[in-house]
């Protein structure tokens, strides 16, 4: 019985359309955190003081802390129906 339910929520989550916009939204967050993490914008700047340690635990748990709270958002709009 969990099998049936479970399957007919994934497949219905699959037929609409927000699911990919969000997903894709996601993805460009995640790609763009994790770029200017690595200084990858700073290359505007002309001088570069501090020496940054990308994976480091506390840089790692302040980057999925500002990505959770987006997350946390779009959460929601998986329980609604459009029937």
């Amino acid at each position: 019985m969990f099998f049936h339910i479970y399957s007919f929520e994934i497949w219905s989550w699959f037929k609409r359309p927000l699911l990919y916009i969000y997903a894709g939204v996601m993805f460009l967050l995640a790609l763009f955190t994790m770029a200017a993490a690595a200084g990858f914008f700073e290359s505007i700047t002309v001088s570069i003081n501090s020496i940054r340690i990308v994976n480091s635990p506390i840089a790692i748990n302040g980057i999925l802390n500002e990505l959770n709270l987006f997350y946390l958002f779009i959460s929601a709009v998986f329980n609604w129906r459009y029937d």
